[in-house]
């Protein structure tokens, strides 16, 4: 949506030896950064006006980079996803790390109210600014059209490690009269005894997603504690298709439902299993809300902060809320 507006350039992982990807990745995962792909793509960072983050996990091994290296970078606009649920946040060394990697860095970008008040207390000398995450899906694509279902069908996607996958296990054996179908990489949920009720399986294909989204009689959303609004991205997926919403009020996770969805406390099986019965009983249609907005809003925060970096507006932060509300305006047609 983007790349009208402004040139983009995507940093790339370079061809390197099965063993040392290996290595690479599990030092990633471990850290919470990749110092050897902020290396590797330097100059591509060096070139550009402004360099957008996807988490935390570019924009700390970009500050360590530039401040051991001792080089300049240009501005950095900071997102962070997973920081505040991790050892970088709860520790004194990763306090000191992320402090020494975001240096020079003005404006960091979270997802939920609860990251910001986070994040705020930890660098109240940073603008701190909460962008609700905007994701883009297809509803209308032929394959989303709805099966017909002997047995109500309840949806339960996500690779995330916040979910509850024990919670969703105690809630399908309580209910043998509902399939239950979880969307994930079937390790994710390897070490969870599950009924016969349940199946898991990877979906690939955006289209076999669509359908599964169009043919459920509700979509569960169980989650375990945290900070960064884990299962924004189904939630609002869900929407778009009309499709029910039951999840547990965590991790900021209010911020992104509408009036019809359902919540229930994290780990209370009893409460999911009345809000899933109340959803699938429930005599309203659920309005299919299209994201199209979020996405907008969310596109528009990065050029309006990219702006503010480079000295096309001005860096305080009450300008800064203000501008973000109309985010979604920059896309809206000139009039003449």
């Amino acid at each position: 949506m983007a790349e009208g507006l402004v040139d983009l350039s995507y940093s790339y992982d370079h061809k390197e030896s099965r063993a040392w990807s290996i290595i690479r990745r599990g030092a990633a995962r471990f850290l919470g950064f990749d110092l050897a792909h902020a290396w590797r793509n330097r100059r591509a960072f060096r070139q550009a006006d402004v360099i957008w983050t996807h988490t935390e996990r570019e924009w700390i091994a970009i500050g360590i980079l530039s401040r051991l290296c001792d080089q300049t970078s240009p501005p950095v606009l900071a997102q962070s996803v997973w920081l505040y649920d991790g050892w970088l946040y709860r520790t004194r060394l990763g306090a000191l790390i992320t402090r020494f990697a975001s240096v020079g860095q003005q404006i960091e970008m979270v997802h939920s109210s609860i990251n910001a008040e986070l994040a705020q207390s930890r660098r109240p000398d940073r603008i701190i600014l909460q962008v609700p995450f905007g994701t883009s899906v297809t509803p209308s694509l032929p394959a989303a059209h709805a099966a017909p279902m002997n047995v109500p069908f309840v949806l339960a996607p996500g690779n995330d490690r916040h979910r509850d996958w024990v919670l969703l296990a105690a809630v399908a054996r309580a209910r043998p009269d509902l399939r239950f179908f979880v969307a994930c990489d079937p390790r994710k949920i390897a070490s969870v005894r599950l009924p016969q009720n349940v199946e898991v399986r990877r979906v690939s294909q955006v289209a076999e997603m669509a359908t599964l989204y169009a043919s459920a009689s509700c979509v569960l959303v169980p989650l375990a504690a945290n900070t960064h609004a884990s299962g924004a991205t189904v939630v609002q997926e869900a929407h778009a298709f009309g499709t029910p919403v039951v999840v547990a009020d965590v991790g900021g996770i209010s911020d992104y439902l509408e009036p019809s969805d359902r919540l229930f406390g994290e780990g209370d099986i009893d409460e999911c299993l009345r809000e899933i019965e109340a959803a699938l009983n429930s005599p309203e249609p659920v309005h299919k809300e299209p994201r199209e907005q979020n996405v907008r809003r969310y596109v528009g925060a990065h050029l309006i902060l990219s702006e503010a970096l480079v000295g096309l507006r001005p860096l305080a932060e009450a300008d800064l809320r203000a501008a973000l509300l109309r985010a979604d305006e920059i896309f809206d047609p000139i009039e003449e």
